[in-house]
């Protein structure tokens, strides 16, 4: 396995938890938000359970993995 085969795996973890944890089934646009946030944890040194209970805490549900805009950071 590479290292990017690794960091993907890792990612992939933690998205499944999250979408577990709420009970949610997965869609492009909650993946494509929770990913990125996801691979900005892992580039900071987060573990894949860390990273999981940071997305759980940041985007509590479906809803908030929606964004108002493509640069927006602000969570709604």
């Amino acid at each position: 396995m590479t290292r990017r085969d690794g960091q993907s795996a890792l990612i992939s973890k933690a998205v499944k938890q999250w979408y577990s944890f709420y009970e949610i089934q997965p869609d492009e646009a909650s993946s494509e938000t929770l990913c990125k946030a996801a691979i900005g944890l892992l580039e900071q040194g987060f573990d894949s359970e860390d990273i999981a209970t940071l997305l759980i805490g940041k985007y509590v549900g479906k809803w908030a993995t929606r964004i108002n805009a493509p640069s927006s950071n602000t969570v709604h």
